[in-house]
C-alpha cells in the first residue's frame, strides 16, 4: 500500500470516529419530553392538540405526545392544550409553564362518553328514536345531537365538561332541562348516565266478548281522528290485554278488528290521557 493510500484510509478511519463521536455528544445533547392528556374520567384523549413550546403536535391513542429538545430547552416547558369539537377549537388548558421536567401530566375538562336515557312517566318504558340535543352553556354555537336508541339511549363523546341545556324530542312531546352537567365518578373511568323523563303514558284495555270472557287477538288501536292513521296498534293477548305504550298527552278514539272485521269502534274519545296511565275496559261484538 503507498504512503498515500494509507493516508487516505487513515483520514476516512477518522473522519468516521469523528462522525460517531458527533453523534454521540448531540445524542448527549437531547432529551426527550413527554406529554399525556387524560379526561375527567382518567382516560387518554386522542387527537388532543398540544403545543410544547410552540411546537405542535397531536397526542395519539394512548394519550401521549413526545417532544425531542435540546437538554437547555427543558427548564423551560411551556404547555397549551386544545382540542377540535365539531368544528370549534377549544382551549383546554391554558398555557402553564412546567420547568425542568420530562414528564408533564394534564387532566382536562372533557368527558369520553355522557349517556344520557330517555324513558316514559314512570321511567318504565325506554323511548327510541327521541331527538337529543345537548347545547354547552359556555359556548351555545357548540352542540350536539343524537337519536335514542332502542333502549332509549343516546351516548355523548368526546365533549367538553361543564354545564348544558338539553332538549329532548319525542313527536309532538318535548321537555327542556337546563344547567345539567357530566357527573365523572370519582375513581371510576366512566361518567354517570343521566335519566331523562317525558310526559308519556300506558293506556290499557281490557278486551272481552259480551259474556265477559277476555278475548285474545284482536288489535286494537289508538287515533287522534277517525279518518287518520291509528297513533298505535296493539294486539291483545290471551287474558285480553292489549297495552299501548308511549302514548302522549291526549283524547283518541278506540277502534279494534278481529280476524281483519271491525268488532269495535267508539262514538266519541273515550280515551283522555293527561297526568297518569289509563285503563279501559271495551266489550266487542
Amino acid at each position: 500500500m503507498s504512503r498515500l493510500e494509507k493516508i487516505t484510509l487513515s483520514a476516512f478511519f477518522t473522519i468516521i470516529l469523528l462522525i460517531i463521536f458527533i453523534g454521540q455528544v448531540s445524542a448527549q445533547d437531547q432529551t426527550t419530553i413527554t406529554v399525556t392528556i387524560k379526561t375527567k374520567e382518567n382516560l387518554p384523549l386522542e387527537n388532543a392538540i398540544v403545543s410544547l413550546n410552540g411546537t405542535i403536535k397531536h397526542t395519539g391513542s394512548d394519550g401521549k405526545v413526545t417532544y425531542t429538545f435540546p437538554v437547555e430547552k427543558v427548564s423551560n416547558s411551556t404547555v397549551c392544550v386544545y382540542y377540535v369539537f365539531n368544528g370549534h377549537n377549544v382551549t383546554l388548558s391554558d398555557c402553564s409553564y412546567y420547568g425542568d421536567t420530562t414528564e408533564i401530566y394534564i387532566t382536562v375538562d372533557v368527558v369520553k362518553s355522557w349517556p344520557i336515557r330517555v324513558w316514559d312517566h314512570a321511567g318504565r318504558d325506554p323511548v327510541p328514536n327521541a331527538n337529543v340535543t345537548i347545547i354547552w352553556k359556555e359556548d351555545s354555537s357548540l352542540k350536539f345531537s343524537k337519536l335514542t336508541e332502542s333502549n332509549g339511549k343516546a351516548e355523548f363523546g368526546t365533549i367538553p365538561w361543564g354545564y348544558y341545556d338539553i332538549s329532548v324530542k319525542y313527536g309532538d312531546t318535548s321537555v327542556t332541562l337546563k344547567d345539567e352537567r357530566p357527573n365523572a365518578l370519582s375513581g371510576y373511568k366512566t361518567v354517570e348516565e343521566l335519566n331523562v323523563t317525558l310526559p308519556l303514558y300506558r293506556v290499557t284495555l281490557k278486551v272481552l266478548d259480551k259474556k265477559g270472557s277476555p278475548v285474545k287477538g284482536v288489535k286494537a288501536q289508538l287515533l287522534k281522528e277517525l279518518d287518520e292513521e291509528p297513533l298505535a296498534t296493539v294486539t291483545s293477548d290471551e287474558d285480553g290485554k292489549a297495552v299501548f305504550k308511549l302514548i302522549p298527552q291526549g283524547s283518541y278514539y278506540i277502534t279494534a278488528y278481529l280476524k281483519g272485521i271491525k268488532v269495535y269502534q267508539s262514538e266519541d274519545k273515550e280515551i283522555s290521557v293527561t297526568a297518569n296511565d289509563v285503563s279501559k275496559t271495551i266489550v266487542v261484538s
